[in-house]
């Protein structure tokens, strides 16, 4: 029986450790571009940004993803989950960056770094068009209303009501947007807390139910994607900016915009502003 010499285990381990070492070395953008696909964590539950429709992903940052996509030669895999896990997802590294458009917050961008600006996201509210008591944001005083659970939309309504008189009756949170529509439908709640893209394309498909509060009670603030705010992760979401600032400046973003807001946004192109909160 022939057994292999001492020689050529320690060159075996020699081809094993260079290309380990070889892989370890890669940041997140050469691994993505070796497997030609990029992980993407998204909450397909928020018309008319990300959802879902015959069971495809459908909407205006998804088109905008595709064509990012084209650009950089990639493909971009969803794995859909509920918004409260997209972040802690992200964060240890189930994902390889989060799709959905997520507002850009000051505790966020400690922990991720940020795409350019995809959409504007201030918040707002939206009620029934037939409840005639509430015709400003401040008339959610002393009523029921809504946001969805974990989210900055929940927060910026909490430090909202607490400028009213007398404040809310409650806020309800909801795992989203369409369980807190249910509930503002049947009576449930008066209003529901959303950044503008959202609540603005519920009222333009229901228009005879729906109403939007302008202005929006919330700060400016945008929305964009993530990656973790890691040497590794950054070099990727860099080249994704490049494509989207090529988007903005040739207006291929305005007309997705246009198509899917009913509004040009005019998004800042060179850098991702200070959030505000």
């Amino acid at each position: 029986m022939h057994f292999p010499s001492l020689s050529s285990f320690a060159l075996a381990a020699t081809i094993i450790a260079t290309f380990t070492g070889s892989a370890l070395s890669q940041n997140l953008l050469e691994r993505v571009r070796a497997k030609g696909e990029v992980v993407c964590g998204v909450e397909l539950q928020s018309a008319p940004l990300e959802f879902t429709e015959q069971g495809e992903a459908k909407g205006y940052s998804v088109e905008l993803l595709k064509l990012v996509s084209q650009e950089m030669g990639l493909k971009f895999r969803y794995v859909d989950v509920p918004f409260p896990s997209l972040l802690p997802g992200l964060d240890t590294g189930k994902f390889d960056m989060s799709c959905s458009s997520v507002t850009v917050t000051k505790a966020r961008v400690e922990k991720f770094y940020y795409s350019l600006p995809i959409a504007e996201g201030s918040v707002g509210l939206i009620k029934m068009k037939k409840d005639a008591s509430i015709k400003t944001s401040a008339d959610i005083a002393g009523k029921v209303v809504g946001a969805a659970k974990g989210t900055s939309m929940y927060k910026l309504l909490q430090d909202y009501a607490k400028t009213l008189p007398g404040g809310v009756k409650e806020i309800r949170e909801y795992i989203d947007y369409n369980q807190g529509y249910a509930d503002m439908i049947a009576g449930r709640i008066v209003a529901m807390a959303n950044p503008l893209p959202n609540i603005l394309y519920a009222a333009k498909q229901r228009s005879d139910t729906f109403e939007v509060l302008l202005p929006a009670f919330g700060p400016k603030a945008y929305l964009g994607w993530m990656v973790r705010n890691t040497d590794d992760s950054k070099p990727l979401m860099d080249e994704i900016n490049k494509v989207l600032a090529k988007l903005n400046a040739s207006g291929k973003m305005d007309e997705l915009q246009e198509k899917w807001l009913g509004v040009k946004l005019g998004l800042p192109a060179d850098k991702v502003p200070a959030p505000l909160y």
